[in-house]
């Protein structure tokens, strides 16, 4: 199954991650959580998430 959010929205899994390898800081109730084939992920605003971390 493939998930694709619309407009600005962004799609964080487990480590939030924004493209493969980045962990990110978001705000602590933002988003929905939605789980998919036993998986749990978080549909995020691209305003909600505060830093990337490196």
């Amino acid at each position: 199954m493939s998930l694709k959010p619309l407009f600005d929205r962004v799609v964080i899994k487990d480590a939030e991650k924004v493209t493969a390898g980045q962990k990110v800081v978001y705000s602590k109730y933002a988003g929905s959580e939605i789980k998919i084939d036993g998986e749990e992920y978080k549909i995020v605003r691209q305003s909600d998430i505060l830093a990337i971390v490196e």
